[in-house]
């Protein structure tokens, strides 16, 4: 069991329906069913009992959202106590160079920040708290709200100190929900000529180096001996969102 868990059983149990709970909380239905038997296995019990309107909480069902609620409310009352405690910020890796090293959106003085792959946030989430999440991808945890939306903008950027060869190689990020990375693919669908890398620092030492080209921050030609390699650019989405406390 973990803290996402608590929140999909607590939805259940309110709204007593399987498919009702999935849409609120942004999940597939065979997802919420699949956490709920984990749940029962767990436990060893029939927590809810079905009928043509949805389902009811067995006797063990309504112990259990009484143990979650109480859980619940003890973990908010924490955070409040530690509310003048240090913030969180869970962001992910490519916007950490960008809002926390280029911009100083953020002082590593002043925040505790975790920088993730874009597709480890999600897992990251069901095991801890944080004041503040960054990301390229929309959440589905109704344990946050959605505080802003800005544009990354970014472009196909190449060595400018080392001769360049057409048929160079086009790196993209082998993290699969990185934005740059599905854009790139759309982009040159069907290309023989990407290679995966596994990490972005990677990917900036084989750019500077004259190795090939990637789909990387514009704002990078500041700090790197990058250059565009044509006028075109794109503004990549990414979300902001604040937990409820």
């Amino acid at each position: 069991m973990n803290l996402s868990d608590f929140e999909i059983y607590k939805t259940i149990y309110e709204i007593k329906s399987l498919n009702k709970a999935a849409v609120i909380l942004g999940y597939s239905q065979s997802n919420i069913t699949t956490r709920l038997k984990a749940l029962e296995t767990e436990f060893n019990t029939l927590l809810f009992t079905r009928n043509h309107n949805g389902v009811n909480a067995t006797e063990n069902g309504v112990k259990l959202y009484t143990f979650i609620n109480q859980t619940l409310n003890q973990m908010n009352k924490l955070k409040t106590n530690f509310s003048n405690a240090t913030p969180t910020l869970l962001i992910s890796e490519l916007l950490f160079n960008f809002l926390v090293i280029e911009e100083k959106v953020f002082s590593i003085n002043d925040i505790l920040i975790t920088s993730k792959k874009t597709s480890e946030i999600p897992e990251e989430l069901n095991n801890h708290f944080y004041d503040f999440i960054i990301t390229f991808n929309k959440l589905i945890n109704n344990a946050y709200t959605l505080k802003s939306i800005k544009k990354l903008n970014v472009c196909f950027l190449q060595s400018n100190v080392i001769r360049k060869n057409e048929s160079l190689p086009i790196f993209i990020n082998n993290d699969l929900m990185c934005p740059l990375r599905n854009l790139t693919l759309e982009l040159y669908k069907g290309s023989t000529n990407i290679i995966e890398v596994d990490s972005l620092q990677n990917i900036l030492k084989l750019v500077e180096n004259g190795q090939g080209i990637s789909l990387l921050p514009q704002y990078l030609v500041r700090t790197y001996s990058f250059e565009r390699k044509d006028s075109v650019s794109y503004d990549i989405e990414y979300f902001k969102y604040q937990y409820k406390s």
